[in-house]
């Protein structure tokens, strides 16, 4: 008999980070940047021999849901995905910092504090990683009550 664990990852805020969108070009690349992100942890599972079950086989970047399943005869746990995660964001941001810099010269950006923020705290990162016998269903459901779990803090 086969052993099979699955592990399901999801990143936030994928809704607010849209909806910053005032135009279809500003929506495209956000949608563009959240199919990059996903696409980044799956690429990095096939790589460690695990299988994508959702989505399903990507041929192309653009469309990649934000929530990932991942079976293999292990759970592929969050230690070994978030680097790569982050990595692939910190990237990311840091060439968004250098195009800007190119083509607007200037010696006096202060930006340095807000780009390192950004590239460190502008998402939360969330997995679950199943037993062997249970479903993707029970494993989506650890992964929701993971979410409601978070330790909010609201400024007042």
């Amino acid at each position: 008999m086969k052993i099979v664990v699955y592990t399901v990852i999801t990143f936030a805020p994928v809704q607010g980070f849209i909806s910053k969108s005032r135009k279809l070009r500003d929506l495209y690349g956000g949608s563009f940047i959240i199919s990059y992100l996903a696409r980044t942890i799956c690429d990095a599972a096939e790589k460690e021999n695990f299988q994508v079950v959702s989505p399903a086989t990507i041929k192309f970047t653009q469309g990649t849901p934000n929530q990932i399943v991942i079976e293999g005869e292990t759970a592929f746990h969050q230690d070994r995905i978030e680097p790569i995660f982050n990595e692939a964001w910190q990237k990311l941001v840091k060439a968004c910092r250098e195009e800007i810099e190119d083509l607007v010269p200037r010696d006096d950006y202060g930006w340095q504090r807000n780009w390192k923020a950004w590239g460190n705290y502008a998402w939360e990162f969330f997995c679950a990683e199943g037993k062997q016998g249970e479903s993707i269903t029970e494993v989506r459901e650890k992964l929701n009550e993971i979410k409601r779990s978070r330790n909010w803090v609201g400024i007042n």
